[in-house]
Parts: structure tokens; C-alpha cells; sequence
């Protein structure tokens, strides 16, 4: 049960009809049985991420829109545009994922509350697209709870491994699509004290 969590401290925000790309630069540890890695753009509740479980990889959607957390696994041999499992009829690239190699991973979140997720790799500087989540037309209430999220990396344990491990985190980067307008205060928990100020008051109030 050894994990190490890497986690923004703030969330991206999102704008309604702009939708958000979202790359993510790593070096998964080689798989191996009771290791679990993530990338991705999600937090504890919502959002959108590769997962590496023992020899399986996974885009994976999860939504605590019901009230409990649901994970949605999509294996690499399920992806339903491109499976990167080289020169086969189920990849038009005809590339192989190799996750302990430097990657990029990208996805496009459409939100709206029932857009559509694309996931992917950039391979030779080309966006290659391998999974689309679907959801208008499909779905009875929204996908995800908010589509402003954090930036995430994850590598924990389930049970004894045979080595220690290692997720390398290099780069992430969050695009609005269409521009950005700040809209209030971007901090709004708390300001910064520059000095002692003395509130005054009852004390314990």
C-alpha cells in the first residue's frame, strides 16, 4: 500500500464551450503485477487519466455524478480508434506504445456537462487520437461533476512488487481552446499577510 500522490494545488478552470486540452509529459516504471501509475487531468472525485495496472493500460473516466465515485476502464485493446499495438488492423498508426519511453499524452475535454473526450499520444510530432469517450445522445445527466480539475501523477502499490518503482513526472500543460477571460479573484481562499495584523475582537471569535 506504498503510494506517492502528486497533485496541483489549484484547479484549471474551465468556460463554457471551451474546450480544454490537456497534455502530460512522463516515463512510466516497466509494468510489473500489484503496480498501479497514473497521468492525467483529475482529482479524487472527477476526471480523466492512463492508468498502467500490473501488464493492463487504461483511459479511465471518473465521476462521482451519482454520489459515489464510478471509474470507467477502457483497456488498450478496447480503444476505439487506435490501439497502438503496432501492425494490426486495430491501429491505423501503426505505432506500439511503449510507456517506459518518454510520452505525451494529450486529451481534448469538451465538457458542456455531455461533451465528448479524446485521448491520445503525440508519436513523431503527430496528435495521435486513440479513444473517444461519447456521451450526448448516450447519458441521462452529465459525464463529470465540474470539468475544473487539477493536474495529477500517481504511482502506488497493492500489494508486495518485485523492485521499487519509479513514475517520472516531466511536463504538463492546460490550454482553454478558444482563449481564456479571467473572470474574479483567481485566488479567492485566502490573502497573502504581509505583515502581523492585529484583528482585534473577542478572542476564540
Amino acid at each position: 500500500n506504498a503510494s506517492v500522490i502528486r497533485e496541483t494545488t489549484k484547479v484549471f478552470s474551465y468556460q463554457p464551450g471551451k474546450s480544454l486540452l490537456i497534455l502530460n509529459t512522463f516515463v512510466m516504471e516497466p509494468a510489473k503485477a500489484n503496480l498501479t501509475q497514473r497521468v492525467g487531468y483529475f482529482g479524487a472525485n472527477n476526471g480523466i487519466y492512463v492508468e498502467q495496472v500490473g501488464n493492463t493500460i487504461n483511459f479511465v473516466e471518473r465521476s462521482i455524478v451519482t454520489g459515489n465515485v464510478v471509474e470507467t476502464r477502457v483497456s488498450q485493446t478496447d480503444w476505439n480508434i487506435d490501439t497502438l499495438l503496432g501492425e494490426t488492423e486495430s491501429s491505423p498508426s501503426q505505432q506500439t506504445l511503449d510507456l517506459t519511453k518518454a510520452q505525451i499524452f494529450w486529451m481534448d475535454v469538451e465538457w458542456l456537462g455531455l461533451g465528448t473526450v479524446r485521448c491520445g499520444f503525440v508519436i513523431d510530432g503527430k496528435l495521435v487520437h486513440c479513444h473517444s469517450f461519447h456521451h450526448a445522445n448516450y447519458i441521462t445527466s452529465t459525464y463529470i461533476q465540474t470539468a475544473s480539475l487539477p493536474v495529477r501523477y500517481e504511482i502506488f502499490n497493492t500489494g508486495t512488487t518485485s523492485s521499487n518503482s519509479t513514475l517520472k513526472q516531466v511536463c504538463s500543460s492546460i490550454v482553454s481552446e478558444g482563449g481564456y477571460e479571467l473572470r474574479g479573484a483567481q485566488q479567492a481562499i485566502g490573502t497573502p499577510v504581509e505583515s502581523p495584523k492585529d484583528l482585534g475582537g473577542t478572542p476564540g471569535i
